[in-house]
C-alpha cells in the first residue's frame, strides 16, 4: 500500500474512533438528563401526600377527651 492509502485508512480509523468516544458519553449524559427531566415534569408526592399526622394527632385528641379518669380524681386533686 502507499503512503496515501495509509494516510486515508489512519484518518478514517481516527475519525470512526472520535465518532466512538464522543457518541459514548453524549448517550450516557442524555440517559442522565432524561432521567433528570422525568424528575422535575413529575410532582410532589410530598405536596400531593394526604396530612396522615393531623389526622392522627385528631385521633389522639379524640381519644384522650373520651378517655375519663380511672378513680375520678383529676391529677391536681391527687396531691393534696
Amino acid at each position: 500500500m502507499s503512503a496515501w492509502s495509509w494516510a486515508i485508512v489512519g484518518t478514517a480509523a481516527f475519525l470512526l474512533i472520535s465518532a466512538v468516544v464522543s457518541l459514548a458519553p453524549a448517550a450516557i449524559l442524555g440517559h442522565i438528563g432524561q432521567e433528570v427531566s422525568e424528575l422535575l415534569e413529575e410532582p410532589d408526592f410530598w405536596s400531593t401526600a394526604p396530612l396522615t399526622r393531623a389526622e392522627i394527632q385528631a385521633e389522639q385528641e379524640a381519644t384522650t377527651e373520651q378517655a375519663p379518669a380511672s378513680d375520678g380524681v383529676s391529677a391536681h386533686e391527687s396531691y393534696r
